[in-house]
């Protein structure tokens, strides 16, 4: 452990540097030149059959050393003749490093089973002495035996890793000979003088720390420590995260004088990893300061004072980047959460990892990377930088200060419509027409600070004369036919590799439970109707059946469907019988293939009721019998009656015995406090009740009044008042809310309101359902358009809200989430199309969490005849 020195680490004039692995071989020609038979597995190449349980040995580099380090180790692999892994291509090897696969798959890059410990320690022992001159980056999961070579004892019975690495209860540590089991204990301060409080950001390449700086025995100030992992985040020019750190260091003791910046206290080295302490800036975010500003309204319904506060921030950031273009710096990296904006409205300029200096030319190549809809073209291809990069930035953080969106929600390659649509967007067309300039995909054309900071000053003088809050009205006509073409296009979409493995069949996110600060790349085929195949299966089909153009995605239907018979050849036997990830959800999809004739050719009506013969032990809307109830209503058309009527029997039976006096259903939350009841839609009584209600609409038996009337008075009375707004929070002892999340929240429970007066027309449930969305902007803004968590489920709660109330409110704000949907739409010339479901540009194509819940929403505006609430 010691403090680093400030060092002239940038030279004049410096040559370029060159990249270390070029055309170097594939994985596949690799193990095919050393004659090694191969299968594919998930992210890897196997060699072998592996044991399933046993020590597992684990070799990595930083990537410019991967090539060398295939050829350094496959020998002793091969004549060890054991079993092992390799990444199947150097983009997955990258993403192994990256953490982008998972945190418990960072850096595992060849994967080792040996057939016994004593094997195990050989092996160990002979990699460890050919590794010697490789880098790696430390794998969360294991434990470094020696130079890059680690372990880890894999049990399938296992649930999860251990991280850090603890050696199982009842299993011997058989590296003795190697290395000690015995960790050094931690230290309290991190360099004898700083000691850490809580973690502000978890990231694979190293956390954001806040702490305590002991200055001295009586002079403690809160810091701020970013702490860069060996290794990690090496790049092809073998620059890792701590050459970032030590550049950052740089620039902050350079332009610390010139423009607001932490003051920095230390640069030091403990544990062979790399810290840079810095000043605590008291303040929030500029990401959180709009946010607070918007509040989930749009830009229409802003008070002239929050628009004249959003333009003089910008206008201090605007100075602060002109300063540091005039020092000879860009950026690279100008968004809203690198902005911190004091009690006193200062603006600091924070995270300059991503900087370049134009007089040094340095960092020579550049540091790639940067933030998704802040890089402008000439960025996300490595150009050298000019300080136009940063005015695309600027054009960006524009957008969002003055939307409360993310830009990568703004189709900027359309350049027909993007003026119309920035207009709708921002209520103002000086406003859009500078940003329009700044975005400008030629760099020439975009403008000057000065002419940007002419025209904010423009607009301030122009809203200061307007009394109204908005020129624009609350929306504008729908153009049926433009919406048609959305979905049209959509359904194009689906047709993508973004979302399609080799053979067609739809692939979707992993779920993983990482907080690790890193998106996700692991997609794999999953049956899921929530996420998965089965609800953009399930979205086609009803396409299909109303008329849309489904024909670019039927090799996506046929292929996943063909997958899943040939993957599951008896469902029930493998699938737990749930909507969400289970067989309801699967009968869901294959009820309508069957309707819109997609699948009367694939499947029968018995392997439809098949599919309700095992029932869950749950009872909630998602895993339970209340979800397998929704579905079996929704199949009632192409099944026996005789058979339905059993299964309603036995699921409200059940239902009905496991009420609670207070009209609750015993769902628990595991959130450490005792008897946390769920209520929300997906997990709690309000899931329950919803279906009881259309089971009740669909054969109205006397017996169900009761309980239902029970049911809505428990919701009712756990309704709280959160100063000028009504919601309810997610559970009984929680004290969170959620105003968007159908899911969970309050939108979900508001839905059972509605669908309750729509059968006993209880003037009651309808007065808290109509207070309850009255609590809700009129005109939503949120970065998430999901069905599950976003705005396209509660567009469709405005759709049930206006179909029941016959409300004109509720299908205006129906109109707003349209107008919004189609302003955003994102679409290349090939006529294929897509959304932006959350923060990512990514394609999601699944039905709760991804574009074909958008698309439900859009048809069921077109058709709210022939086309119900999503299931």
């Amino acid at each position: 452990m010691h403090s680093i020195s400030h060092q002239n680490i940038v030279a004049e004039k410096a040559e370029p540097a060159q990249p270390l692995i070029n055309r170097s071989k594939d994985c596949k020609e690799t193990l095919e030149e050393y004659g090694l038979s191969y299968r594919e597995e998930g992210f890897y190449l196997q060699v072998g059959d592996a044991l399933s349980k046993g020590w597992v040995l684990h070799v990595s580099s930083i990537r410019l050393q991967f090539s060398p380090l295939l050829k350094a180790v496959l020998p002793v692999l091969i004549d060890s003749k054991v079993a092992f892994k390799i990444p199947r291509d150097k983009d997955t090897a990258k993403n192994l490093l990256d953490g982008t696969l998972g945190y418990t798959q960072l850096g595992k890059l060849i994967c080792i089973y040996p057939e016994n410990e004593s094997l195990a320690l050989e092996l160990a022992k002979d990699l460890i002495k050919v590794t010697q001159e490789f880098r790696s980056p430390s794998i969360p999961t294991d434990k470094l035996l020696g130079s890059t070579v680690f372990a880890v004892y894999e049990d399938p019975k296992s649930l999860a890793y251990n991280i850090p690495f603890r050696l199982p209860k009842s299993i011997t540590w058989p590296f003795d000979e190697i290395t000690s089991l015995v960790e050094a204990g931690k230290k309290p301060l991190l360099n004898y003088r700083y000691r850490p409080l809580s973690i502000i950001k978890s990231d694979v390449k190293g956390r954001v720390i806040q702490g305590n700086y002991f200055k001295s025995l009586f002079n403690i100030k809160l810091c701020i420590i970013k702490e860069g992992i060996k290794n990690m985040w090496a790049d092809e020019f073998g620059r890792d995260i701590v050459d970032r750190i030590n550049w950052q260091y740089e620039l902050y003791k350079d332009l610390g004088d010139h423009i607001p910046t932490p003051r920095i206290f230390d640069l030091f080295q403990e544990n062979e990893n790399t810290y840079l302490a810095m000043e605590f800036i008291k303040g929030e975010s500029l990401h959180y300061r709009i946010d607070s500003i918007f509040n989930g309204n749009s830009v229409h319904q802003l008070s002239i004072n929050s628009k004249l506060s959003i333009a003089e921030v910008f206008l201090k950031i605007l100075s602060v980047i002109e300063i540091l273009h005039q020092k000879g710096y860009v950026h690279r990296d100008i968004t809203p959460e690198n902005f911190i904006i004091t009690k006193g409205g200062q603006v600091f300029l924070i995270d300059m990892e991503l900087t370049y200096s134009i007089p040094r030319r340095y960092p020579n190549p550049v540091f790639k990377l940067g933030t998704h809809g802040y890089m402008s073209p000439e960025q996300e291809n490595s150009e050298t930088p000019t300080i136009k990069e940063d005015i695309y930035a600027l054009g960006c953080l524009l957008f969002f200060c003055f939307t409360g969106m993310f830009p990568v929600k703004l189709d900027t390659e359309n350049n027909e419509s993007i003026l119309s649509n920035l207009e709708f967007l921002t209520g103002n067309i000086t406003l859009s027409q500078l940003i329009k300039d700044c975005i400008s995909r030629t760099p020439e054309d975009r403008p000057l600070i000065s002419i940007i900071r002419k025209e904010i000053e423009k607009y301030k003088k122009d809203i200061e004369s307007t009394q109204s809050k908005s020129s624009l009205s609350l929306n504008r006509e729908i153009n049926n036919s433009r919406i048609t073409e959305i979905i049209n296009k959509s359904l194009a979409g689906l047709n993508s590799s973004r979302i399609m493995n080799d053979n067609k069949v739809w692939i979707s996110q992993n779920n993983n439970s990482d907080v690790t600060g890193t998106r996700s790349m692991d997609r794999a085929p999953g049956l899921g109707f929530h996420t998965g195949m089965t609800g953009i299966l399930y979205s086609v089909a009803m396409a299909k059946r109303l008329g849309y153009t489904i024909d670019p995605c039927l090799p996506g239907f046929n292929a996943s469907w063909n997958y899943i018979q040939t993957t599951y050849p008896d469902l029930t036997t493998s699938i737990p019988p749930g909507l969400y990830e289970g067989l309801a959800g699967i009968a869901l999809a294959m009820n309508e293939g069957l309707n819109s004739n997609l699948l009367t050719n694939f499947v029968t009506i018995e392997q439809l009721q098949s599919l309700f013969i095992p029932v869950s032990s749950e009872i909630d809307l998602a895993r339970g019998i209340a979800g397998q109830g929704i579905a079996l209503l929704n199949c009632i058309s192409n099944l026996p009656i005789e058979f339905c009527q059993l299964n309603f029997t036995n699921y409200i039976d059940t239902l009905l015995y496991t009420q609670r006096t207070d009209g609750s259903w015993h769902i628990y939350r595991n959130s450490g406090r005792s008897k946390d009841n769920m209520i929300g839609l997906s997990y709690g009584t309000a899931g329950i009740l919803f279906f009881l209600s259309k089971y009740y609409q669909n054969f109205p038996e006397s017996r169900l009044v009761l309980p239902i009337e029970k049911g809505m008075s428990w919701l009712a009375k756990n309704l709280h008042k959160e100063e000028d707004r009504y919601c309810w929070t997610i559970s009984t002892k929680s004290k969170s809310d959620n105003s968007i999340d159908s899911s969970l929240g309050t939108p979900g429970i508001a839905l059972v309101f509605i669908k309750a007066y729509e059968i006993l027309h209880n003037q009651e449930y309808k007065t808290i359902a109509e207070k309850v969305l009255k609590s809700m902007p009129a005109q939503p803004i949120n970065s998430d358009y999901t069905q599950a968590f976003g705005l396209s489920g509660l567009g469709e709660l405005y759709m049930e809200a206006y179909i029941a109330f016959k409300t004109e409110e509720w299908h205006d704000r129906s109109k707003w989430l349209i107008n919004l949907f189609s302003r955003t739409f994102l679409e290349d010339k090939r006529g294929k199309g897509y959304w932006s479901v959350n923060i990512y540009p990514d394609l999601e194509g699944d039905l709760m969490t991804g574009i074909s819940g958008i698309m439900h929403f859009l048809m069921r505006y077109q058709m709210k005849d022939k086309i119900g609430y999503i299931y």
